[in-house]
């Protein structure tokens, strides 16, 4: 399964792909307790999958302003941003695509969301502020600059700010997960070629402070979610 619950509705939400490779529909399920889930459902975002590759990484974000759940992934579509096919790994030329429901029984057609003019993938949103905050892993391949940076934008509609600068230093990053925790935004991410996570915080979402080396994670971690949850509804989930 990937990924993965989110929070911010009202109810849990947990989304991922179905197949990496081959089929074009993320999977999700629904809970109010983290311990009773819906039935497992696909969504078939395209009308027409012809050309769709893959469908890799769905995210969830509640949007409170609309009543309204986002659902984004990255998709590689044949023909789709010719001018940097070969720039990714194998035939990947991705870029981030979304839908939106009020009720998960419903849905918007599939849009193109997010293409700063790169590859992009495992795309967060979260709001700071007046404005929509979202962070994406460059997925460049040739040559490589495997980094997460943030973007930003008054509405989901955009427009999106120009990408912004890595925050995830030298080491390959993705699947961002971002929180609020106290007066500060940390977002934790996998370092996966080292096997391990990192972190990042800040105050103002543009200066951000490394703090991988004051957080500790499940060995073999990978892709997680961290999110705010009621302690009695959390003290009910085992290993908690």
């Amino acid at each position: 399964m990937r990924d993965r619950p989110s929070p911010g509705g009202p109810t849990a939400s947990s989304t991922w792909c179905g197949h990496r490779h081959g089929r074009a529909r993320p999977c999700y399920a629904t809970s109010r307790d983290l311990l009773h889930w819906s039935e497992q459902r696909t969504i078939g975002p395209f009308a027409d999958a012809t050309g769709v590759a893959n469908c890799w990484a769905p995210e969830l974000f509640y949007d409170a302003a609309s009543q309204e759940w986002w659902i984004g992934w990255a998709s590689t579509i044949q023909g789709k941003s010719p001018q940097t096919m070969g720039t990714g790994n194998r035939e990947n030329n991705h870029r981030q695509y979304a839908v939106r429901t009020g009720d998960f029984r419903t849905f918007t057609p599939a849009e193109l969301f997010y293409d700063p003019g790169f590859l992009v993938i495992d795309a967060a949103l979260f709001r700071s502020g007046n404005q929509y905050a979202m962070v994406v892993k460059n997925e460049t391949d040739k040559p490589p600059a495997k980094y997460l940076f943030l973007t930003f934008a008054p509405s989901l509609h955009g427009p999106w700010s120009k990408p912004g600068p890595s925050i995830s230093g030298e080491d390959w990053a993705e699947g961002a997960t971002p929180i609020r925790i106290g007066d500060s935004w940390q977002v934790y991410f996998d370092k996966y070629r080292n096997e391990r996570y990192g972190a990042v915080r800040s105050k103002d979402v543009q200066r951000w402070e490394d703090i991988s080396h004051r957080v500790q994670f499940p060995a073999g971690i990978r892709h997680g979610t961290a999110f705010h949850a009621p302690r009695e509804i959390a003290a009910r989930v085992p290993g908690f």
